[in-house]
């Protein structure tokens, strides 16, 4: 997402890669773009860190604490550095990666803590992170791309269900 996302549409539309994966929708004369429900971002802390003893976490609670940034191009980065400006929390930046699953590793191992989406987050529950709310939300949304001149093969087509699926179980309950 972020600076490789317009690649990603390129490679979708010439036909390189069948389902392609963004944060935000776009439109394009040989790609369709099909939205996902909008999802909330997750605090990721080490289990061992006395904020993991918290049910949520606030802006305040980062002040002072080594942050784990996403890459300054994507929109989660942006959302993330507004909701902390508007609350004139400073964040120490250590380090800055275009991945979270980069994060959520560099959490694991103690490096500090960050934010980031759900489904990544989950995936690093009881390897060494906790997962807690952040609030007030950050929400974002994930589009599909694939393309609409060729029909999706029949592996493509049993991915984005299960796909469809997991970003359902982490919608929001405004959109239920």
């Amino acid at each position: 997402m972020g600076q490789q996302f317009p690649q990603v549409l390129d490679w979708v539309a010439a036909g390189q890669c069948e389902l392609g994966f963004g944060q935000s929708a776009v439109e394009h004369a040989t790609v369709l773009c099909e939205r996902m429900p909008r999802v909330r971002a997750v605090a990721v802390v080490p289990s061992n860190h006395p904020l993991a003893a918290r049910k949520r976490l606030v802006p305040e609670d980062f002040a002072g604490e080594a942050f784990i940034a996403l890459g300054a191009a994507t929109l989660m980065r942006y959302s993330i550095d507004a909701m902390f400006a508007e609350h004139g929390v400073a964040r120490t930046m250590r380090v800055e990666t275009q991945l979270t699953m980069i994060a959520c590793a560099m959490v694991a191992a103690g490096a500090g803590i960050s934010i980031v989406d759900p489904f990544t987050a989950q995936e690093y529950a009881g390897r060494g992170v906790a997962i807690r709310p952040f609030e007030p939300a950050i929400t974002f949304e994930m589009a599909v791309l694939h393309s609409a001149q060729r029909s999706l093969s029949t592996l493509a087509q049993d991915f984005l269900g299960g796909f469809r699926d997991a970003v359902a179980t982490f919608r929001l309950p405004e959109q239920e």
